[in-house]
């Protein structure tokens, strides 16, 4: 997946953008895009508070994240599901294809990887890949939420474009690692077909976690 780039999303501070949608659209995509940003936000403060509650180390931290706040990261996540809808009704500029294709990569990891194998995720890993998720929804909503508005901040729009280098492979690197851990899981239930199958998932995997480049 390609760097963002500044021709990729909306163009923010200008009446021409902002009068172009009707107030009730706007107003729902506001709604949407700063409940999703606390949501993750939410994530991002129990994902930290897990991982330093415990006092002789951060790593065992990591490791008991999945346990305590695996469901809530998988529904905030599931509540993107809303961003398919949105390209396929045009409510937003994204193509329909491209981010059908980057949620379900998430669909998969919190609906099939982690639900059918969550031995895979009392790793460190798991935690890595949250964080990469979470920081990547904050900025990302908290940018959108202000360009609906007309609003065009600098820090937000460093971090929006900048984080990327770094978000993008700990994200996507976490998500191919639990994939292919969860290998062996894979052959228990469905065979050699499974094990050969999640292989050739992780070599071919879309690289969409961190998903920088959804235009709205």
């Amino acid at each position: 997946m390609a760097p963002p780039s500044a021709t990729s999303t909306p163009a923010v501070g200008t009446k021409t953008r902002t009068g172009q949608i009707p107030s009730i659209k706007r107003t729902y995509l506001m709604a949407y895009n700063i409940g999703s940003a606390l949501s993750w936000a939410s994530v991002m403060r129990q994902l930290v508070t897990c991982v330093l509650s415990n006092p002789d180390s951060e790593v065992v931290g990591a490791r008991e994240a999945f346990g305590q706040m695996g469901e809530t990261t998988k529904f905030v996540q599931t509540m993107a599901g809303f961003e398919v809808v949105h390209a396929a009704l045009g409510l937003v500029r994204s193509s329909f294809l491209t981010t059908l294709s980057q949620v379900f990569s998430r669909f998969l990891m919190v609906w099939y990887i982690l639900e059918f194998y969550p031995q895979v995720g009392n790793s460190p890993i798991y935690a890595t890949m949250v964080f990469a998720w979470a920081f990547t929804e904050i900025i990302r909503y908290t940018f959108y939420a202000a360009g609906l508005v007309g609003a065009k901040v600098g820090w937000l729009e460093t971090l929006r474009y900048n984080t990327f280098y770094l978000l993008y492979p700990m994200g996507a690197g976490s998500e191919a690692w639990l994939i292919f851990k969860s290998a062996p899981y894979a052959q228990k239930r469905f065979g050699d077909l499974g094990l050969y199958g999640t292989y050739v998932i992780c070599a071919i995997w879309p690289p969409g976690s961190s998903r920088p480049s959804l235009p709205h």
